[in-house]
């Protein structure tokens, strides 16, 4: 037997089980419901059953002649029941993808390297956003360093929360000792406290610092200090005096942002005051009012919130500056550099470009 007329065989004896049991299932059908069907009903079933019988015939006249030949003798094919072809019904959607699955979620190490780092001069550095948990850019953040007149921004702090802004305050001669001259006071003369913390902001006044520290008792004072830099968080951070002079007050550019984000949280106008190009104090004893000009290279620019310069030769040039960008406040802190305003805006270009 050649293998074509194998497949024709197999191919038949197939057609004929279909066969079989679609009439055997028409039939039943047909004898079940035949009593009970009106006269159109049964017309309409002998139509169903003849076309049937011709798509059966259609069917046969696809098997090779000589197998259908051979069994001639043996169908006497009847209609079986049409086949009805069913579709499955469409699978339902796949769940919605949330915004969490489709993007990809910014890492801190991603935002630490939001492209090439930039470089700096800095011993240390940093860029964050404030209110964020981690930092845009950072280099030694957490290195220890003397933090020099960036020590101001905690005796402001102090001194607005512990003095009240109208409060008089008469220089002393120990008071106009201490080093550096600036702001222009001399022994008695008189000045209301908010006075005194524009003098140590804009200009970077030693002896506003310690006639304050000086007024409310400088031990008491330095205790608060201290005190207040526990409860921000500020574990890196000690305090000897009030003007930044002692090589004692030393601090991390991570806790000093921490700082800075505590007053802007608790006491806006000391970064506003900082802010400012120039301010107006007045002498109560001459009845006189003065400019002071700010000595922040960025106080007076649109972008500029507020901030703190400090220097001594020991700590070199620091800085903390804090920029308004798309709605968003960010702080920049360099410690330890030559050029502090340069090295600020070196960080400042290289983060605003990539917003």
């Amino acid at each position: 037997m050649t293998r074509t007329h194998f497949q024709s065989i197999f191919f038949a004896v197939v057609l004929l089980m279909l066969v079989f049991f679609g009439r055997h299932t028409g039939e039943k059908t047909l004898s079940i419901s035949e009593t009970q069907r009106s006269p159109s009903e049964r017309a309409h079933a002998e139509t169903i059953l003849s076309q049937s019988k011709n798509n059966e015939s259609t069917r046969m006249s696809l098997v090779p002649k000589e197998t259908a030949s051979a069994l001639s003798s043996l169908v006497d094919l009847a209609p079986v029941s049409p086949v009805i072809e069913t579709i499955p019904p469409p699978l339902p959607p796949p769940p919605e993808q949330t915004q969490s699955h489709m993007l990809v979620q910014a890492t801190p190490e991603a935002h630490r390297h939001m492209a090439l780092s930039p470089e700096t001069l800095a011993v240390a550095a940093l860029v964050k956003e404030m209110g964020s948990s981690f930092a845009l850019f950072e280099k030694e953040a957490g290195k220890s360093w003397p933090i020099a007149s960036l020590t101001k921004l905690m005796t402001a702090l102090i001194a607005r929360e512990r003095i009240l802004a109208e409060t008089r305050i008469i220089f002393t001669p120990e008071d106009i000792a201490t080093e550096g001259e600036s702001g222009g006071f001399n022994a008695g003369d008189i000045f209301t406290s908010e006075d005194l913390v524009k003098a140590m902001l804009v200009v970077s006044s030693n002896d506003a610092a310690d006639a304050l520290a000086r007024f409310y008792g400088r031990d008491n004072f330095i205790e608060l200090m201290r005190a207040k830099a526990a409860e921000i968080g500020m574990p890196s951070t000690t305090f000897s005096d009030a003007t930044g002079l002692s090589s004692g007050n030393r601090s991390t550019a991570d806790d000093f942002e921490k700082l800075a984000a505590y007053i802007m949280a608790h006491r806006p106008e000391i970064f506003s005051v900082s802010a400012s190009p120039s301010v107006i104090i007045t002498n109560l004893v001459t009845h006189t009012s003065r400019e002071l000009t700010s000595i922040n290279q960025f106080a007076g620019r649109a972008d500029f919130v507020g901030g703190k310069t400090g220097y001594t030769a020991e700590a070199n040039g620091n800085l903390l500056s804090i920029f308004r960008a798309q709605g968003r406040n960010f702080v920049i802190i360099v410690f330890g550099t030559s050029d502090r305003f340069l090295e600020t805006e070196k960080l400042y270009g290289w983060f605003h470009s990539r917003l």
